[in-house]
């Protein structure tokens, strides 16, 4: 699957790869971004974490908890593949899913362990699941 940079919500592409669905993804989380007045840009896709959180910390706290409510399953993911790794990012993510209500059961049933590392190669962790 490919990389879609560190910490990406929705990590490797997760739930939809390179494809048409992916652009559509990442089309809404930069209407989210125009609707709450913030200019997603720069040098992260506008699915990365750290984005996500920005707007939060901007004050566009709805439109960013909807965000990573849409995008959890692949979030939860990305923790999985960090855990495994004892990656230090791990306790960021934590951090976020904790700011969230629990998991339902449709959502837990979207998480799968993720193929190829989850986009880890940047924390020098090249296909780090196994």
């Amino acid at each position: 699957m490919p990389y879609t940079g560190p910490a990406g919500v929705v990590p490797d592409g997760r739930p939809y790869g390179d494809t048409r669905r992916r652009a559509l993804a990442r089309r809404r989380f930069e209407e989210a971004y125009r609707a709450a007045g913030f200019e997603a840009g720069g040098a992260q896709p506008p699915d990365h974490l750290a984005v996500v959180c920005e707007l939060s910390g901007r004050g566009a706290t709805d439109q960013a908890v909807r965000l990573l409510r849409e995008h959890r399953p692949g979030l939860e993911t990305l923790l999985l593949a960090l855990e495994a790794e004892s990656s230090p990012y791990a306790h960021v993510v934590a951090a976020v899913l904790a700011t969230l209500p629990p998991l339902t059961e449709r959502e837990r049933a979207r998480i799968a362990p993720p193929a190829g590392g989850a986009g880890l190669e940047s924390y020098g962790m090249p296909g780090a699941w196994h």
